[in-house]
C-alpha cells in the first residue's frame, strides 16, 4: 500500500489501535506515513506508542520538526524520547526503556508498595529497580518478595547486588555478548555519571541489532 494509502487508514481507526500498527512498521517508512498525518492525530498516536517506537521514528524527521512534535508530547513522554534520541543507534541507550518500576533504597516494604501505586505509567519488567536518592543504581528485588515480606522490612534487606550494569554509550554489539542475558531479561542502565537512567531488555537489543 501506498504511504497517502497508510496514512488515511490511521486517521479512521482509533489511536489505541493506530499505535499498535504503527509498532509493525519500519521506522523509517513510519516516519514518511506520519509526515503527512494530521497534527492532533499524530500527537495522540504517539501519546499511545511506546517510547522505542516514538524515538525511532523521530530519527526519520529533520531536527526542527522533531523539536516541534516533541513540544507537543506529554511532558513524560517528551522527557523519555529526549532521552533516548541522545544517543545514536548503535549505542545501548537509543533503545532503553526508562520508565520502569524503581524505589528508592532508604524506603521499608510498606513504602515502596505506596511508592509503585502512585508511580504512573511504569512499564512491567521482572525486577523492581532500588535506587539511591541521586539515582546510583543499588540492585534489583523481586515483585514477589516485595508483596510477601512485612510491611516494615527494609527494601535494602530484599534487594540483590547480582549482575551488572550497561554503560549507556556501550555499543550494542558488546551489550550483546553480555553474561548477564543468561539470568535477566533486562539489564539496567548507567549514564556518564553512573546514574540510573533505565533498562535494556533483551527483545529490544534483538531489535536494535537488526537496525544496524
Amino acid at each position: 500500500h501506498g504511504v497517502d494509502q497508510v496514512a488515511a487508514f490511521l486517521e479512521s481507526i482509533p489511536a489505541p489501535t493506530a499505535a499498535k500498527v504503527v509498532q509493525f512498521l519500519l521506522p523509517h517508512y513510519a516516519a514518511r506515513v506520519c509526515n503527512i498525518l494530521e497534527p492532533e492525530r499524530l500527537h495522540s498516536l504517539f501519546a499511545y506508542s511506546e517510547i522505542g517506537t516514538v524515538a525511532a521514528i523521530l530519527r526519520h524527521f529533520s531536527k526542527s520538526d522533531r523539536s516541534l512534535i516533541l513540544e507537543q508530547l506529554p511532558t513524560k513522554l517528551q522527557l523519555a524520547c529526549s532521552l533516548l534520541l541522545n544517543y545514536s543507534q548503535e549505542m545501548v541507550g537509543a533503545w532503553i526503556t526508562p520508565q520502569v518500576a524503581t524505589v528508592p533504597d532508604n524506603y521499608t516494604v510498606d513504602e515502596a508498595i505506596n511508592y509503585l501505586k502512585n508511580t504512573e505509567d511504569i512499564v512491567h519488567t521482572d525486577s523492581i529497580f532500588s535506587i539511591t536518592r541521586d539515582r546510583e543504581f543499588r540492585g534489583r528485588l523481586k515483585w514477589v518478595e516485595l508483596i510477601k515480606a512485612a510491611g516494615e522490612t527494609p527494601v535494602s534487606n530484599l534487594t540483590e547486588n547480582k549482575g551488572s550494569k550497561l554503560r549507556a554509550r556501550l555499543r550494542l554489539e558488546e551489550a550483546a555478548t553480555h553474561n548477564d542475558w543468561k539470568r535477566f531479561h533486562e539489564i539496567p542502565v548507567i549514564n556518564r555519571n553512573q546514574k540510573f537512567i533505565g533498562v535494556l531488555c533483551h527483545t529490544d537489543l534483538r531489535k536494535g541489532l537488526e537496525h544496524l
